[in-house]
């Protein structure tokens, strides 16, 4: 049960704290305390009905901005990246990682996709997969 207050002021005390004089003349007679509890339920009431409405405007605009975000989002993936734009050697092999990170990478429980290197005949991918053994050695040093 909340406490009750009184709504004399804009205080809002405690009935058993009063700190204004009209709360304690008010709340001196048997009527006043009766009165007092019903007007602070009702203005309890009220305060809980603006809390809500406070709370459902928040999640209504983190909703928002969640959509917006998704949709900023869905933009970015449909424009091209500058460096896929390019043809040299750092900006097609940041493609290409992109490409496996977001779409043909494996993870847990998936196979590798089998149509990833379809357009390289047997001897390109050997060759592909030494360049990258080399790339990759190098990198840890």
């Amino acid at each position: 049960m909340k406490m009750q207050r009184c709504p004399l002021c804009h205080n809002h005390c405690p009935i058993d704290s009063l700190s204004c004089s009209k709360g304690k003349k008010h709340f001196a007679s048997e009527a006043g305390k009766e009165q007092g509890k019903e007007q602070s339920k009702k203005q309890d009431k009220k305060q809980d009905k603006k809390q809500d409405k406070k709370q459902d405007k928040k999640q209504d605009k983190k909703q928002d901005k969640k959509q917006d975000k998704v949709q900023e989002e869905r933009k970015d993936t449909k424009k091209i990246k500058e460096y896929e734009k390019k043809d040299d050697l750092y900006s097609l092999l940041r493609t290409c990682g992109h490409y496996l990170h977001h779409h043909a990478g494996k993870s847990d429980g998936q196979k590798e996709n089998p149509e990833l290197f379809q357009a390289l005949d047997e001897q390109q991918k050997k060759e592909l997969q030494a360049s990258l053994k080399i790339l990759k050695e190098s990198w840890k040093k």
